[in-house]
């Protein structure tokens, strides 16, 4: 608190008016300088006090405070410079176990990559001891599209019985010109869901079928592959020119022979097939390292920059998510039911695991491609969407077909 003195009478007559002007003036002076005086106390008073905590905590910390004053070295003994800051002097002190640590990431990452240029990571279904084939995935899809078409041959190549969803003459046609025993046909009435029902019981009864050489060892189902072909639906812009029958036609193609499939007797495999899975590693002493059955969307969705007719396709792909999320959310095993099947095997796997994976195609005015060159188009390049390759959508597939942990819900490559 700053004491002041009082403050001068006022004058009694016009003689005293200069005198007192005088004692006012040195009153006013007088006072501010002691309010100065105290509240500069009172700040440096505040700065040790603050001064005095960070310097606790600093040393807490660091061992150290700062403005700290160093001692004179003693005659004959070595000491490192000064750091100039806590920061400085936390790195001089710990720099040995900091680079020992970038050393381990570094020499972790390098023996990584050693051991898989020495052992690489191979895509392959699992064999019996007698290098025969008895792992299973079905492929609901037109086998007259050129993406159905890749993905079974590359499933047949790297080890799997794949079997096709055909429908009709051609697409039959158009599977046994392929000429390999491993890529078979699953001839589907889609009429009503009995008789679709029926036709998935051609698999179901495939699947309990031992092997004709050895009754002991059995067939496992992988999963099952969705494939829904967007590439050939009508480009509509407008609402004026989508004709009920056709839209008609593309919901029942897209959108309700799914969800038939599945109803019929498809999810109930995939969910034996859980069941049995350890049964079937025993009868045919192996083990399957590629985890549960897995439900599989694979959305190859066209981009035209310039197009604006896709009224068609966004219906289509909304109708589709929305029927996935519903399948995942009616048929998707609980967290806590994971975790128990993770700690103990015996444990009932309520569920299937299922995915959706969405591949954008970009194309341009000509439906090719987008392969952008930096060389070529400069920086622009940079921000033109890159041609995925074939290769890394299988590998994508192939991993998460065979994922040994559960599932997120959508993947987008």
């Amino acid at each position: 608190m700053v004491i002041t003195p009082p403050p001068p009478d006022p004058p009694k007559n016009l003689a005293e008016v200069p005198d007192k002007l005088r004692e006012t003036a040195s009153w006013v002076v007088t006072g501010g300088k002691m309010q100065a005086k105290t509240t500069l106390e009172i700040v440096k008073e505040k700065h040790e006090l603050v001064k005095n905590t960070v310097n606790g905590k600093v040393n807490k910390i660091f061992g150290t405070h700062i403005g700290e004053k160093r001692l004179p070295p003693a005659d004959g003994a070595v000491t490192a410079a000064p750091s100039g800051n806590v920061f400085s002097e936390c790195f001089r002190r710990n720099k040995f176990a900091l680079g020992l640590g970038l050393a381990t990431i570094v020499a972790g990452f390098a023996a990584h990559k050693a051991y898989r240029f020495v052992y690489p990571y191979i895509r392959r279904a699992t064999k019996l001891s007698t290098n025969q084939r008895f792992e299973v995935v079905l492929l609901v899809g037109s086998p007259l599209s050129r993406v159905v078409k890749r993905l079974a041959n590359d499933l047949n190549t790297r080890g799997y019985i794949v079997f096709v969803t055909v429908g009709n003459e051609a697409e039959l046609k158009a599977l046994e010109n392929e000429k390999d025993e491993d890529i078979r046909p699953l001839i589907m009435d889609y009429e009503s869901k009995s008789t679709i029902s029926t036709s998935i019981m051609k698999l179901a009864t495939f699947l309990d079928t031992p092997f004709e050489d050895d009754e002991s060892i059995y067939y496992h189902f992988r999963g099952c592959i969705f494939v829904p072909d967007y590439l050939k639906l009508p480009k509509v812009a407008k609402l004026s020119e989508l004709e009920a029958r056709e839209f008609t036609r593309v919901s029942a193609d897209q959108l309700f022979k799914f969800n038939d499939l599945l109803q019929s007797g498809l999810l109930n495999i995939l969910k034996e097939s859980n069941e049995r899975k350890d049964s079937v590693e025993e009868l045919n002493e192996v083990q399957l390292g590629g985890g549960y059955s897995k439900l599989l969307f694979v959305n190859f969705i066209p981009v035209c920059k310039n197009e604006e007719r896709s009224l068609m396709l966004d219906t289509v792909l909304d109708m589709n998510k929305r029927l996935f999320f519903q399948i995942h959310s009616d048929s998707q095993t609980t967290l806590f039911n994971k975790i128990k099947k993770y700690f103990n095997k015996d444990a009932e796997l309520l569920g299937v695991d299922s995915a959706m994976l969405t591949i954008k195609l970009h194309r341009d005015d000509e439906s090719k491609l987008l392969e952008g060159s930096f060389f070529k188009d400069g920086f622009s390049s940079l921000f033109q969407p890159k041609k995925i390759s074939t290769r890394s959508i299988h590998y994508k597939v192939f991993d998460l077909l065979n994922a040994r942990v559960f599932l997120q819900r959508e993947y987008v490559l």
